[in-house]
């Protein structure tokens, strides 16, 4: 695998990082807390959205996008968090991005990766949890997500 690019934390935020390719592409990553499961006191503050965008457009294939990614989330899961990944398919790419992120991290055995879609709004939503095996709420983690699971199937959601 090629070595990932050299990420800037700006002001020393963990929760945001920036890149830039030997293309000249700027990529920036950040994380927010999602309030999703805050019902359950032990899973609050531990889930994070996760986004990453550039800054005009693609140049082509570069296969150090993967790895420099794909570091930064493991580094942020090392600190026993839990990071959602969603993908709107307002522009029918939803599908092929959620894939992709998949594909990124299938070689991951100590993380694990629940992937689970739902409507919302008239768009279909597909979405990616991603945690360590080490989770120290795991149990408690995936019975939260699986009665939730389970309520998004059973009824539409309308935000």
């Amino acid at each position: 695998m090629p070595s990932p690019y050299k990420v800037y934390y700006p002001q020393d935020d963990s929760l945001n990082a920036t890149f830039t390719t030997t293309k000249g592409c700027n990529y920036s990553m950040f994380f927010s807390e999602n309030s999703i499961l805050n019902d359950v006191p032990e899973l609050k503050h531990k889930i994070y959205d996760f986004s990453f965008t550039i800054e005009g457009e693609t140049r082509g294939f570069d296969a150090r996008i993967q790895p420099t990614v794909v570091l930064y989330l493991k580094k942020f899961l090392s600190n026993d968090k839990v990071i959602l990944y969603t993908c709107e398919d307002k522009d029918n790419r939803g599908l092929f991005r959620k894939n992709l992120f998949s594909r990124w991290h299938s070689d991951n055995d100590d993380i694990i990766k629940k992937n689970f879609d739902f409507e919302a709004n008239e768009y279909k939503i597909y979405a990616t949890l991603l945690y360590k095996r080490t989770f120290d709420q795991l149990q408690i983690f995936e019975s939260a997500t699986d009665k939730l699971y389970k309520e998004l199937n059973e009824s539409k959601i309308d935000s």
